[in-house]
């Protein structure tokens, strides 16, 4: 998958995630502490991600949660840090700064 394509696939099955999760307003988190107690619906949503992720870098699965953790919070530092650098540069001070470093 190239970058675009990972962006993509990790948004959609973002919004798959909320809009499952928005089904069961009233619940806390608390509520779905307990795996056996998570509906279904969100449990399928947070498989299907974490199967996509295992497969974005790798052609194996993850030994441990704190590996896959990682690759998830380094792609979000990465998607985040370009769209701040994105943001900064549709804003006026940014495009000044733009203009005096070139």
């Amino acid at each position: 998958m190239n970058p675009v394509e990972i962006e993509q696939a990790v948004s959609a099955l973002g919004d798959e995630r909320h809009r499952a999760r928005e089904a069961h307003f009233s619940a806390t988190i608390a509520d779905f502490d307990d795996p056996e107690k998570l509906p279904a619906n969100l449990r399928e949503a947070h498989l299907r991600n974490a199967e996509t992720l295992e497969h974005i870098d790798s052609d194996s699965r993850f030994k441990h949660d704190t590996d896959r953790l990682k690759k998830l919070f380094a792609m979000d530092t990465r998607m985040t840090a370009k769209e701040g650098d994105q943001k900064e540069a549709t804003t006026p001070a940014g495009a000044q700064r733009a203009e005096a470093q070139a």
